[in-house]
């Protein structure tokens, strides 16, 4: 068998941005001691981006001797 060569061109995966967003939220506790008094505990919005990521394959080249 003759010599081959099999060549795999550059590929680039690419994840576009993302994010995640988390509305308010707000836990309230009743006092355990006297029923008036409340404690009230806000979590504000957060947000989680996710930039772009790219991951490049550089070429590869195999060779298969004869």
């Amino acid at each position: 068998m003759a010599d081959s060569t099999e060549t795999m061109a550059d590929s680039t995966v690419t994840m576009a941005d993302s994010t995640e967003t988390m509305a308010d939220s707000t836990v309230t506790m009743v006092d355990s001691t006297d029923s008036t008094m409340y404690s009230t505990e806000t979590i504000t919005d957060s947000t989680e981006t996710m930039a772009d990521s790219s991951e490049p394959m550089a070429d590869s080249t195999e060779t298969m001797a004869d």
